[in-house]
């Protein structure tokens, strides 16, 4: 069994086909794998998909879609991947996306603070 920890920019590729999204595919199809996200990556990765919208290298309504398809899989835990977690966390909380969000230039630290 090998474990991966994805960064955001990893775990977009699970969700949109870009550069490096076969890699990415191998390793999430391969049944022993364990993928670890940070637990900041429930923030982040709203980020990740508002500047491919501002980009405009994906329209609105697909992050909507990769965004939904995301919180159901760390929702269900029916994906390889979870949030690394110690006994004592909290449970993952999910930030909305709007449009604020997707209008502004906003590094995921920012993020944090809306």
């Amino acid at each position: 069994m090998a474990a991966y920890f994805f960064d955001s920019s990893a775990l977009a590729k699970l969700y949109h086909p870009e550069v490096g999204t076969p890699t990415v595919d191998r390793i999430i199809e391969t049944a022993e794998n364990r993928i670890r996200i940070s637990r900041l990556t429930v923030v982040e990765l709203p980020s990740v998909f508002a500047i491919k919208v501002r980009t405009q290298f994906i329209n609105r309504d697909d992050a909507g879609v990769f965004l939904r398809q995301f919180r159901e899989d760390i929702i269900s835990r029916s994906s390889r991947f979870s949030p690394c977690e110690s006994p004592n966390s909290p449970p993952v909380q999910f930030l909305s996306p709007s449009k604020s969000i997707t209008s502004r230039k906003l590094l995921p630290p920012d993020a944090c603070y809306l």
